[in-house]
């Protein structure tokens, strides 16, 4: 996704698991367009296609240490399903899901 001719986001996203969930393994926004939006059309780009294509959850692996990132994924109804603890509790995984 982009503003103007800079681009501002990007999202990757495949499936994984072949049990009706599409898997965002990576997004990410430029620092200057954090909290404008961008992560937020992204990720609503996500969910139309995958719903268009079939898809009944979404799902995506992020880490404890992204709290923005995770305050975020349960404001849009994202549920925690798994964490993979780490030596490093920061480093820890925690998977989450959201119904289509």
């Amino acid at each position: 996704i982009a503003t103007g001719n800079e681009p501002a986001g990007y999202i990757v996203a495949y499936d994984r698991y072949k049990d009706g969930s599409f898997y965002c393994w990576m997004a990410g926004t430029v620092p200057a367009q954090r909290g404008g939006g961008v992560l937020t059309a992204l990720m609503t780009m996500l969910e139309d296609r995958a719903r268009a294509r079939g898809y009944t959850a979404l799902r995506i692996r992020t880490r404890n240490r992204w709290t923005t990132m995770l305050r975020w994924l349960i404001g849009h109804s994202y549920a925690i399903t798994a964490v993979d603890k780490r030596a490093s509790l920061a480093d820890s995984r925690v998977d989450l899901i959201k119904y289509l």
